[in-house]
C-alpha cells in the first residue's frame, strides 16, 4: 500500500501545482448542527502525550505504531492541541460515529500550517470493516487538503470493486482568499446532509458537492511537517433553531455560538449565525432579548459565572455592531447552575455550553 500513498502525494503536489485548473472559492458561513456527539479541545490530555480519545490508523502494511513525538499534545498560548509531524498515519475519535453521520453530520474544527510546507488532510470515510489499524485497505476515501497554495477535493477508492467504474475525483481550488501563515489558525467545517455534502475554510465555501454519492461513518485527520488540531467538535440532529422561533416570543437554545476555550471570543464559525439574528432583530425593532450564557462545570463555580456572563456580553457587542440598539439587550450569565446533561464526559459538557436568547 506503500505505493498508493506516494502516488497520491505526488498526485497531490502536482495538482496544486497547476494554475489551469484554478477557481475562486465562494463566501458562505459555515454553521453546525445541534446534538454534539464528539468534543475535544485535549484540556484533559498531558502535553507531551498521546490524546486519550484518539486512536491512530496505519497506511502502510508494515502496521508501524507512530512514535509518540510523531503525534502528541502540545501547550500553547491560548489552550492545548494536538500536533501530528508524520505522513500516512491518520487519527480518528475514540467513538464509533458511524451511530451518528449516516444522514447528517457536521464536523467543526481548527488547524494551524505550523511549517511552511505543512499540509492539512481531513478524510471522510466509508470502511467496509473494522478500521482499526487496516489503513487504506477496504475502503472509500473522500480527502480534502490543505496547504498554504490552496485546497485540493480528491475521491479515492483503494479497492476498484469499491468504485463505480474505478474512478477517481479531482477537485483543485487554489485561488481562495485565505492566507495561510505559520502563526494563524483557521476554522474548517464540514456539513453533510442526506447526500450533500459542504467543506468551508473560515468564512468560506470551498466544496459543494450536492450529489455526494458515498456513505461516511469515519473521520480521520492526517498532516505532513507539523500540522495542529484543536477545538474539534462533531455533531449531528437538527439544525440550529431558527431566530424566527424569536418572533413567535419562543426562546431560543443554540450551540452555534461557539467560543475559545475558557474565553469569551467568538469563534468565526458562529458569525452567520449571529448575523442572522441582527438580521431579524434591525427588522423588528420591538424585539427585545435577555442574552443568557451556559457553561461547563470545568473550573469553579465562580470561575464558570463570570465566564458565562463574559460570553453573553461578547454576543450582545457583537449584536451591537451589526447596528442593534443596546437597549434591546440585556444578557445574564448561569454558569453551570442550569446543565442539559448531568454527564462529565467531553460530549456532556459540551452540550451544557450554549447560549440562550429569551424574548422580553
Amino acid at each position: 500500500m506503500k505505493w498508493i500513498c506516494l502516488l497520491y502525494f505526488l498526485l497531490t503536489c502536482s495538482l496544486l501545482a497547476n494554475s489551469q485548473t484554478r477557481r475562486n472559492a465562494l463566501r458562505e458561513q459555515f454553521v453546525p448542527r445541534e446534538v454534539v456527539v464528539f468534543a475535544e479541545d485535549f484540556s484533559g490530555d498531558e502535553a507531551g502525550a498521546n490524546p486519550a480519545n484518539w486512536w491512530w490508523l496505519a497506511s502502510l502494511p508494515e502496521r508501524q505504531t507512530p512514535k509518540n513525538t510523531q503525534w502528541q499534545v502540545e501547550e500553547g498560548a491560548d489552550g492545548k492541541c494536538l500536533a501530528v509531524k508524520t505522513a500516512y498515519f491518520y487519527f480518528h475519535p475514540r467513538v464509533n460515529l458511524s451511530l451518528y453521520m449516516r444522514d447528517s453530520f457536521t464536523l467543526s474544527c481548527e488547524f494551524n500550517l505550523a511549517t511552511t510546507f505543512a499540509l492539512s488532510e481531513i478524510s471522510l470515510m466509508h470502511k467496509s470493516e473494522d478500521q482499526r489499524n487496516q489503513g487504506w485497505e477496504n475502503g472509500i476515501l473522500s480527502a480534502f487538503t490543505i496547504t498554504r497554495a490552496g485546497a485540493l477535493h480528491t475521491h479515492l477508492g483503494v479497492k476498484v470493486e469499491d468504485m463505480p467504474k474505478g474512478e477517481l475525483k479531482t477537485r483543485i481550488i487554489v485561488d481562495h482568499p485565505v492566507s495561510f501563515d505559520t502563526a494563524a489558525w483557521h476554522h474548517v467545517g464540514v456539513s453533510y446532509y442526506k447526500g450533500h455534502l459542504k467543506i468551508y475554510v473560515d468564512s468560506f465555501l470551498m466544496l459543494n458537492e450536492p450529489n455526494y454519492r458515498y456513505s461516511i461513518d469515519t473521520i480521520l485527520f492526517g498532516g505532513w511537517a507539523t500540522v495542529k488540531y484543536r477545538n474539534i467538535q462533531i455533531a449531528t440532529g437538527p439544525e440550529a433553531q431558527p431566530v424566527q422561533q424569536l418572533l413567535r416570543g419562543r426562546t431560543l437554545s443554540t450551540h452555534a455560538i461557539m467560543f475559545d476555550v475558557a474565553s469569551a471570543t467568538i469563534k468565526p464559525g458562529s458569525y452567520s449565525y449571529l448575523n442572522e439574528l441582527a438580521g431579524v432583530l434591525q427588522t423588528n425593532r420591538r424585539l427585545r432579548l435577555e442574552i443568557d450564557g451556559h457553561t461547563d462545570s470545568d473550573g469553579s463555580d465562580a470561575d464558570n459565572q463570570a465566564l458565562s456572563e463574559r460570553r453573553a456580553k461578547a454576543v450582545r457587542d457583537y449584536l451591537v455592531g451589526r447596528g442593534v440598539a443596546a437597549t434591546r439587550l440585556t444578557v445574564k450569565g448561569y454558569g453551570e447552575s442550569k446543565p442539559l446533561r448531568r454527564g462529565n464526559t467531553e460530549q456532556d459538557k459540551a452540550t451544557n455550553r450554549r447560549v440562550e436568547f429569551v424574548p422580553r
